[in-house]
């Protein structure tokens, strides 16, 4: 019914195995360069599935940063910054988004996976669009308690270059495939009535801000239903609770007899919780031994029954990436 629409990383954690690294990835090489091609999901594929692909380079190098870029299907530049990691997963310092045209869309910086400081993004025909600004941690507590980015908007311009919020006061009223949008701005955060509808799963939501805090919504879904809601997003998670989960993933994964000596490195999950609370789709694009990734599959295919995720009141699909580790 709710198609998927947020990712989410489960935090990693480890299994004892033993011995020798024997890794396999859905990833090529182009000397000592890896690319890695992605589906529309934003997941590792083969390259006649791919909607994009990643430039990892330097991959075998021991480094404190690894320059990435990422590509449209077409060759066309889609993203360049530089990770902590060698699969691209933390990043980390400045990175710059184009459109596929070439056109710049955005520049933003990040410290160790987290959007910090300032975020600066362009229409297409390259009308400034915004100027946003990161709060940091000790500010969250300030505006509204959520999963999505936590920002001020210093600045906003509409698509004909018309400034509608100056130094953090003003109005946003945005549209695009996507969404709709629009509500006030008072120092940079959001306030008052703010109403939307999200395309995608065809819900409309009206909601009451206060400085930057989400205090009620409503929102209709495409059954004409109401939802209300004091918290716009709620992670997917195990009805047992996440402790609970991970212990049943690191008890129950038992490694093959015949591979516990070469058993060694990461297998990189996705898996859905659909609007049930079921798990469904669950896939390896990282793996170890395809008898351990088999054993992997079949003990979360087993796991029991979840919270599905829920966007401003509404159940939706969520896909969620779950790392595991195995070392001696």
């Amino acid at each position: 019914m709710r198609k998927y629409l947020f990712h989410v990383l489960f935090c990693s954690f480890s299994i004892c195995s033993f011995a020798q690294s024997n890794d396999s990835y859905v990833a090529y090489t182009d000397g000592p360069n890896k690319i890695i091609y992605f589906d529309a999901d934003k997941t590792p594929t083969d390259p006649e599935k791919a909607e994009s692909f990643r430039v990892i380079k330097n991959y075998a190098t021991v480094s404190a940063h690894y320059y990435v870029s990422d590509y449209y299907k077409s060759g066309s530049k889609k993203m360049i910054g530089t990770f902590l990691d060698n699969d691209g997963y933390q990043a980390d310092g400045q990175f710059i988004y184009y459109y596929e045209s070439g056109a710049k869309q955005s520049t933003v910086n990040y410290f160790k996976g987290k959007k910090i400081g300032k975020e600066y993004n362009w229409y297409e025909n390259q009308i400034q669009k915004s100027e946003l600004e990161y709060l940091a941690q000790g500010e969250l507590e300030k505006s509204e308690k959520r999963v999505f980015d936590t920002y001020k908007t210093n600045q906003y311009w509409d698509s004909t270059g018309v400034q509608t919020v100056k130094d953090g006061h003003g109005e946003i009223s945005e549209e695009n495939d996507q969404f709709k949008r629009n509500g006030a701005v008072e120092n940079g955060l959001r306030n008052r009535t703010w109403t939307g509808k999200n395309k995608e799963l065809k819900f409309t939501y009206s909601e009451e801000y206060q400085k930057g805090k989400l205090i009620s919504g409503k929102s209709i879904d495409s059954l004409n239903i109401e939802h209300t809601y004091t918290v716009a997003f709620i992670e997917p998670s195990p009805k047992k609770g996440r402790n609970s989960f991970y212990n049943y993933i690191a008890n129950n994964v038992k490694v093959p007899s015949q591979i516990k000596n070469t058993a060694f490195g990461k297998i990189m999950t996705t898996f859905v919780v659909d609007v049930e609370g079921n798990i469904k789709d669950i896939k390896i694009f990282k793996g170890i031994h395809p008898d351990l990734n088999d054993e992997v599959i079949k003990t979360i295919k087993k796991y029991g029954a979840w919270n599905p995720g829920i966007l401003r009141g509404i159940p939706i699909e969520s896909k969620l990436k779950l790392p595991l580790t195995f070392k001696n």
